[in-house]
């Protein structure tokens, strides 16, 4: 067996492919699944921010909810 000398651009490549492999095993995991879920109902979120602010601010539960929500938005 022949013995071949590392070079850079072969560590490269393989930092590289084994990053991307990293990378689509945490996607596909629950952690993933579950924050690509996050991302999609935030976005929907955003798009009804205007409306939160229509809500009632009298009734504390109602506040509360109210204002999670936007934070969740605005850190988003």
């Amino acid at each position: 067996m022949k013995l071949v000398k590392p070079t850079m651009e072969g560590v490269i490549d393989m930092v590289t492919k084994v990053g991307n492999t990293w990378q689509l095993k945490r996607e596909r995991g629950k952690r993933g699944r579950a924050m690509a879920c996050f991302n999609r109902l935030c976005g929907t979120l955003d798009s009804h921010r205007n409306m939160l602010d229509v809500v009632p601010r009298g009734n504390k539960y109602v506040s509360i909810f109210a204002d999670t929500i936007t934070s969740i938005i605005k850190v988003r």
